[in-house]
């Protein structure tokens, strides 16, 4: 093997390695993941109030709502309480105009439904609603089986 088939090898290794650190963080990031989820939830809503078949545009709507409840709720949770308390989520992402989106101070273990502790992390957005007035999302976050599930959230 010549010099600059191992030197290629080496640049390989190191990019491949490069992206696998990038890909693991960035699944682990859910301040991204929150952002992410309110563009994705206000898009959906904007196709919904710009269509002109609001019964086709309503069954879209409620498709991207039901695949928000399955990725994202916690699987060992109360279904009903999540059902609902997703839905209510779901509504107030399409509402909030984030100005900033950031870690919360709360990142010590959860108890949660199942009765035992997980990692925690708390995403807290402040910004304005649709009619001006100032919004405090707060957003808890268990790590559950190396993914991350809303448990629950709060607004001021």
């Amino acid at each position: 093997m010549t010099a600059g088939r191992i030197a290629s090898l080496f640049v390989g290794l190191f990019v491949a390695a490069t992206l696998w650190w990038f890909l693991n963080d960035a699944k682990n990031d859910v301040v991204t993941l929150n952002r992410s989820l309110i563009g994705q939830i206000k898009a959906a809503y904007k196709k919904f109030d710009e269509a002109s078949d609001k019964l086709e545009a309503g069954d879209r709507l409620a498709r991207v709502q039901a695949r928000f409840f399955i990725k994202y709720h916690f699987p060992e949770g109360n279904p009903d309480r999540l059902q609902t308390m997703m839905e209510g989520l779901f509504d107030h992402f399409d509402r909030c105009d984030p100005e900033s989106v950031m870690y919360g101070e709360d990142d010590k273990p959860r108890k949660t439904e199942d009765g035992r502790e997980h990692n925690h992390r708390q995403v807290v957005m402040q910004g304005r609603q649709r009619d001006g007035s100032a919004m405090t999302l707060t957003v808890e976050w268990v790590q559950f089986k190396g993914s991350w599930y809303i448990d629950d959230y709060s607004v001021e």
